[in-house]
Order: C-alpha cells, then sequence, then structure tokens
C-alpha cells in the first residue's frame, strides 16, 4: 500500500531534583490524558491525546509546517517555554515536548 505520512512524540513530565548540585532537569516519564494539536501553515487542526506513555500519533497529515501545541493543566508549563515546529515532508517525523510545574 502507500505510505501514510505519521507525525509521533512525547509529552514527559520533568523535576528538577534538590540535592545541593547543579540544576539539571530529570525526566520522571510520560504523562498520559494530555491533548496535543497539530496545526497546520493553513489553519487546518487535528487533535491526539497521550497514551499511558505520554506518546502521541498524527496519521495521514499532508506535507507541509505544523505547529504542535499540548493542552497542559494549570500550573503546568512547556520546558523551554517555546513553540514546537515540525514539518512533514517524509513518512515520519518525531518530537519531544518536555513539560514542568512552575
Amino acid at each position: 500500500g502507500q505510505p501514510v505520512n505519521r507525525l509521533t512524540g512525547t509529552v514527559a513530565l520533568y523535576g528538577l531534583p534538590v540535592d545541593g548540585g547543579f540544576m539539571n532537569l530529570q525526566p520522571v516519564g510520560g504523562v498520559q490524558g494530555i491533548a496535543v494539536v497539530a496545526r497546520g501553515a493553513g489553519g487546518d487542526t487535528h487533535d491526539a491525546t497521550t497514551d499511558e506513555y505520554g506518546g502521541f500519533v498524527f496519521k495521514g497529515l499532508s506535507p507541509g509546517p505544523y505547529s504542535l501545541i499540548p493542552r497542559l493543566p494549570d500550573g503546568v508549563v512547556v520546558i523551554p517555554d517555546r513553540p514546537f515546529r515540525v514539518t512533514v515532508d517524509a513518512c515520519f517525523v518525531r518530537e519531544h515536548i518536555a513539560i514542568g510545574y512552575r
């Protein structure tokens, strides 16, 4: 059959251990139930929700640029606070979104 474009990724919680050392973020694990929106350059939107491992997948996206927008609960932020932009131009694209508490 025909190949299907896929955009996959994870939403993972990171923590900042208090151990008197350098401030290094440490992964805690994937976060289930986070809504992620892929918005195309033309304004088209596609929705996904993270699974029990924090994974999400969009299948059959048209080639082109997309912004990924996680819908996070109050008090949770993206680390670092930056837009996630990807270009779907091949069969497979992967993005990782790190989040943490304010």
